[in-house]
This record gives C-alpha cells, sequence and structure tokens, in this order.
C-alpha cells in the first residue's frame, strides 16, 4: 500500500487554523534566546574541540619523546 492512495485528503486552509499561539513579540524574544543559545553551544563545541586537540598534541609529543 503506498502513501499516494490516500488521496481524500485536502490540504490544510492556513486561514482556518486558529488564532496565532503567541505574538509577534514573542516570536522575535524565541529567536533571539535560540541565537544566543547557538553560539554558546558553538563555543561549548569549539572549546572542547581545542582541549582535545591539544591532549592529543601532548600525548603525541610525549609518546615521541
Amino acid at each position: 500500500m503506498s502513501h499516494g492512495s490516500f488521496s481524500n485528503h485536502a490540504p490544510a486552509d492556513p486561514a482556518s487554523a486558529g488564532p496565532a499561539l503567541f505574538s509577534p513579540a514573542e516570536i522575535d524574544t524565541f529567536r533571539a534566546d535560540d541565537r544566543s543559545a547557538a553560539t554558546a553551544i558553538v563555543g561549548l563545541m569549539a572549546g572542547i574541540f581545542s582541549i582535545g586537540l591539544i591532549g592529543y598534541l601532548l600525548v603525541c609529543y610525549w609518546v615521541s619523546s
């Protein structure tokens, strides 16, 4: 049974979606919070990568000497 056999569903009408759950100001706040969280995550990932790289280089130096 393929998904194409369900042809009795009409596309949703955006006008009938109901009232907006969040105001535009709240959505802007969410987006700003998302940007700051993404910045923090990238910073943490870069820090972890840097610590791992330094540890790897120290082990390579220790093994080679």
